[in-house]
């Protein structure tokens, strides 16, 4: 589960100055666009899915997501978005299969990951390679270039990697 927390009210109480308020209200934007990016990114991926049944984009599914509150014993809030993802079991020793159809599936529906790597994604007990964390995504098939190249050096970089 991925949680970004509002740290604005802790930093106020706390008094650290060496954390500006444009700074803060900087990092809470940044982590709003990344859960945003994030839930958009896995509901079109769903989409494609609901129709691409025999080529499906292999990611965990989005169970959950909001916004909540909690209230600590101690009457500390501890306020954020979220998301709940589908638990993946990942088998070890496994090749990363279909990098590039991947990402040629994802730009098709107009998203472009901007983090692939090695830890954000896993092989099941099928051979079938997930990919997670959207949190740096863009989704808008015209804001970005054709990423041919990036797409021929990530493949390079990953078609022998295998999960340990």
């Amino acid at each position: 589960m991925t949680n970004y927390f509002n740290i604005k009210t802790k930093l106020k109480d706390s008094g650290d100055e060496w954390f500006s308020q444009p700074t803060c209200d900087e990092y809470i934007h940044s982590h709003l666009r990344k859960y945003q990016s994030e839930v958009r990114s896995y509901k079109l991926i769903e989409k494609f899915n609901e129709t691409h049944k025999a080529g499906p984009i292999h990611v965990p599914r989005l169970i959950k997501h909001g916004y909540c509150c909690i209230e600590l014993k101690s009457g500390a809030l501890i306020e954020g978005v979220f998301l709940a993802l589908e638990y993946l079991p990942f088998v070890k020793n496994k090749k990363l299969n279909d990098i590039s159809g991947i990402i040629r599936k994802l730009e098709s529906i107009g998203i472009h990951h901007n983090d692939l790597k090695k830890r954000n994604m896993c092989v099941d007990e099928k051979g079938r390679t997930f990919i997670y964390d959207f949190g740096e995504a863009v989704v808008d098939s015209d804001s970005l270039p054709s990423s041919s190249e990036t797409e021929k050096t990530l493949v390079g970089e990953l078609k022998d990697h295998k999960i340990e």
